[in-house]
């Protein structure tokens, strides 16, 4: 069976052109959209996140978060999505319980989550969705694929 990003890959290949995510204004084509979360999961690899690393990702939905669950699931990580109205305490039980090495946000949720990992005593690796998207911008070696488990 295909993993979730190797979907994207195939109906990509299959009909680029058709319109796959719509955000308010913003549209992205199946191309346009399996381009992006291939350069954020690159982005993410050349920020040392590796397959099995546990990535927490804290936002509403938004066409950035939708790219960021595409990017981490590509890089082998594994997604530990959490609810954008968890408060402070939450968010620390989370990053500790799942050993979270990253944190990946909406900016509207800086605050909560800075005291979250403060509460933790850990310290993942924080980036917001924007300040993902801006490295996504920049020039990545192609992340190695990771192949999906057998069952």
């Amino acid at each position: 069976m295909p993993s979730i990003p190797e979907t994207l890959r195939t109906t990509a290949a299959r009909c680029p052109d058709r319109e796959a995510l719509v955000f308010g204004a913003r549209r992205r084509t199946y191309r346009e959209l399996d381009q992006e979360v291939e350069r954020t999961a690159a982005a993410l690899a050349a920020q040392g996140i590796a397959p099995g690393d546990r990535v927490l990702l804290m936002s509403p939905n938004s066409d950035a978060f939708v790219i960021a669950v595409y990017a981490v699931l590509r890089t082998g990580a594994l997604l530990v999505p959490a609810n954008p109205r968890n408060a402070p305490p939450e968010v620390a039980h989370l990053i500790t319980d799942a050993g979270a090495a990253a944190l990946l946000y909406a900016p509207a949720l800086g605050d909560v989550v800075a005291e979250g990992v403060r509460r933790s005593g850990a310290s993942p690796w924080l980036l917001s969705l924007p300040e993902l998207a801006e490295l996504a911008a920049g020039e990545h070696p192609p992340v190695a694929h990771v192949p999906a488990e057998a069952d």
